[in-house]
């Protein structure tokens, strides 16, 4: 007799979603064939919620032929797992009959929560008889856990008729109606399990960007009702039925293009059908605004590497010059370096494979590989006279988003890169560290920082402000509904060290949250230039015509892959394939003041209202000269100041050691400077050549350190960087200092800040914050 199994996506679903809340850090192996009754109860007796899955579905594999034996399991189980895990398999076995009783205890004993919880899901695979429905209405009135109390009204909602369901909804009300904000939180999960999304709806907000699983699952709920919503008014508007004839449009566009355009020939197929549809996807939301946009399964894995900044791979900064592919730093804490790699040392082949002449992302995808695999490459450095082999084992490489050096005075520069997750970890760390080395003070360095994850930048404002404030809030569309709040959190330090903050036209987002913030606070002077004005907020939406390849142990919790977790290889490359998305703007931000920081551009492209934050100090960045440019990219292509580098370094290291911290602008401390200028025949100054030189022994010198110098060439260069000084003589004003009797300093001690303006049509003359 052929027995046909139950549904168990229900219950399956059930379990993940209690997996998520309380994960077994155990981890386990797939079963093989061969395994008995006695291997699947062994398994399931280990404990815990993975061993029963596995346990249970090595029972399933099995078949009903199985059955008698694993009934017999049944009453000689040792523990409850066993026992939930037999349940479930006679279940799906169809052979569920004459089991109840055994359901009932599970449902009605004091087991631990996910234990427990896991029984009382078992009833939706059972007979949906009147004594099971009861016994989950009787453990409803008895349970005070607020988990197990949502998976028996769940799971009422689901087995029970029109009063079971009212009553299960009136519980769930209750418990998003208590003063206990953890027990709100499951009556929102519960009620958004059922699909009482309006209910559920305010709790899931406010819960969605917490670190926490409960903020996964809301996440999770909120993508679901907005795919549920999305299908419903494709269903309202007969998109369902047939395609909509303005489809034909696009379509005969790429006909024409693949017939008569000059590259036509290069996009025929389905490779090319993928290209021009990825770029009028782009076109069409770019229409909307600059920041919705369409992101390839490539380019959402680059745009992951970029904000995370982790990879497994060898673990440096390269690039390609002159068709050579060379390293410009090796990253301190990786295994390049380590096994003795440096900066400018050249890569001529990886395992075997030439690099000369090849596209840099093909020599970069075959350094990158799995955690602790190895490559082998060969290198050339200058002054060596033949190549040499080195075997790397790969790592996952962690880049630092924020750098710190403690400058002359007391003075903290701390340089943020980016807002990923770990960043305001990292800018906590580095504070302490400034603090322990003697820092009075601190720069905080955000130019041409672009943005990132947001709660970074909430972090980061309640660093310097403390704990409970309102960092920033959102509105939607509908901003008396949509409106969100977005405090510091409880644990935040809230320092008092003066502050100077820099920025300019490249700090964007999440950078412009932090400087905002702190302005309105009136904790840190703004120094540089008027932010870019980017105060909108784009939600990402994964496409069902793109899926991601399935992780099927996501180890960090994070909702996406990470090298070295295990996924399902679907379709057999060996690598993990990530899914294309939409990112659609949703939302603006507002300062605590109520002040958008958006700059707002119609649909024809006119800036209706200019945005940013606007410096309490104004000072533009003084950088190399445009004419001198061109002579400046001609020395360095022929690698000019790296061969003076690499012939005065030796027998001249603590000299260069003090020049990469300071020069004080004099060419005659430099090893035969003037020999050197002359040689160049060049019309660039002493001065500039100076400046480039000092650059290129910085470079060096952060090898023999191992740690780089904060910001990137002048910028960060209290010496070169006229932004930097302007803050840095403002802070130590602020500390009762006197920046001209500090000789690094001396200099630059009476620098201003640049002569007022009047604002352009548009822009605001009123004071930010």
């Amino acid at each position: 007799m052929n027995v046909q199994r139950p549904s168990s996506a229900r219950l399956r679903a059930g379990l993940v979603l209690l997996a998520l809340v309380a994960p077994n850090s155990i981890a386990f192996a797939q079963s093989e064939g061969g395994s008995t009754v006695e291997d699947a109860k062994a398994v399931m007796a280990s404990g815990g919620m993975q061993e029963m899955l596995l346990g249970s579905d090595m029972l399933i594999d099995m078949g009903e032929q199985s059955v008698p034996q694993i009934r017999a399991v049944l009453e000689t189980a040792p523990n409850e797992w066993v026992k939930i895990g037999v349940l479930r398999a006679l279940a799906q076995l169809g052979a569920d009959e004459g089991n109840e009783a055994a359901l009932i205890t599970l449902i009605t004993s004091d087991l631990p929560t996910d234990a427990r919880i896991a029984a009382i899901r078992l009833a939706e695979t059972f007979a949906r008889s009147e004594s099971i429905r009861n016994a989950l209405a009787d453990a409803l009135d008895r349970s005070y856990d607020p988990q197990v109390k949502v998976a028996l009204a769940t799971t009422l909602h689901d087995v029970g008729g029109s009063a079971a369901k009212a009553r299960a909804r009136t519980e769930l009300k209750q418990l998003l109606a208590s003063e206990n904000r953890e027990f709100r939180i499951w009556g929102a999960l519960g009620l958004a399990e059922i699909k009482d999304y309006d209910s559920a709806r305010s709790m899931l907000a406010e819960i969605q960007d917490d670190p926490t699983p409960e903020g996964q699952l809301a996440r999770a709920y909120g993508r679901i009702e907005r795919l549920q919503q999305m299908l419903a008014n494709r269903e309202e508007r007969g998109m369902a039925q047939q395609p909509s004839d303005n489809l034909d449009l696009l379509r005969e566009i790429i006909a024409m293009v693949k017939s008569e355009h000059l590259v036509g020939e290069q996009l025929q197929g389905t490779e090319g059908d993928e290209k021009l549809l990825s770029a009028a996807a782009k076109g069409m939301l770019a229409y909307l605004d600059p920041h919705s946009t369409y992101m390839s399964p490539s380019e959402y894995e680059r745009w992951l590497l970029d904000l995370n900044r982790e990879y497994a791979g060898i673990g440096a900064y390269v690039n390609t010059l002159n068709g050579s592919f060379q390293i410009d730093r090796p990253i301190y804490s990786g295994p390049a370096y380590a096994i003795g790699l440096r900066s400018d040392d050249v890569i001529l082949k990886v395992d075997g494979w030439d690099t000369l002449n090849q596209p840099q992302e093909e020599t970069i995808k075959r350094l990158k590989g799995e955690p602790g695999s190895f490559v082998e490459v060969e290198v050339f450095r200058s002054g060596w006279k033949e190549p040499r082999k080195f075997k790397i084992q790969r790592q996952v490489i962690q880049i630092d988003s924020v750098f710190w050096e403690v400058f002359p005075g007391g003075i903290g520069y701390i340089e943020v890169l980016t807002f990923g997750e770990n960043t305001a970890e990292e800018l906590h760390k580095a504070c302490e560290a400034l603090v322990a080395r003697g820092a009075k003070a601190f720069v905080l360095d955000l130019r041409y920082n672009p943005g990132g994850y947001m709660r970074a930048a909430i972090e980061i404002v309640g660093e310097f402000v403390g704990p409970n404030k309102l960092a920033v809030y959102t509105e939607g569309r509908h901003a008396q509904t949509d409106r969100r709040d977005y405090m510091t959190p409880r644990n935040a330090v809230g320092r008092t060290e003066p502050m100077v903050v820099l920025i300019n036209d490249r700090s964007a987002s999440a950078s412009e949250i932090v400087s905002g913030a702190l302005k309105f606070y009136e904790r840190a002077t703004l120094v540089g230039e008027r932010t870019f004005g980017k105060g909108s907020v784009q939600n990402p939406y994964s496409l069902v015509t793109q899926p991601a390849e399935p992780v099927e142990f996501d180890a960090n919790r994070n909702q996406s892959w990470d090298p070295g977790e295990t996924f399902r290889d679907l379709n057999g490359n060996g690598k993990y394939d990530f899914g294309g998305i939409v990112k659609l703007t949703t939302q603006r931000y507002f300062l605590p003041s109520g002040r958008s920081i958006h700059t707002e551009i119609d649909l024809d492209g006119r800036v209706v209202m200019q945005g940013g934050i606007e410096p309490d100090d104004k000072v533009k960045f003084v950088g190399t000269a445009p004419w001198k440019e061109e002579e400046l990219a001609d020395l360095i292509q022929k690698e000019t100041f790296k061969k003076y580098v690499d012939e005065h370094f030796p027998g001249h290291e603590k000299l260069f050691v003090e020049l990469a911290e300071g020069d004080d602008g004099d060419t005659s401390r430099y090893p035969e400077f003037d020999k050197f200028f002359d040689s160049l025949g060049t019309h660039l100054d002493k001065n500039e050549v100076r400046k480039w030189l000092r650059r290129q022994i910085r470079d060096k010198v952060a090898d023999q350190r191992a740690k780089p110098f904060p910001g990137n060439g002048f910028l960060g260069d209290f010496q070169e960087d006229n932004q930097l000084q302007l803050g840095l003589v403002t802070l130590l004003h602020k500390i009762g200092l006197d920046p001209a009797t500090i000789p690094a300093y001396a200099k630059f001690a009476s620098i201003q800040p640049d002569p007022a303006v009047e604002p352009k049509p548009g822009e605001s003359a009123k004071k930010d914050g």
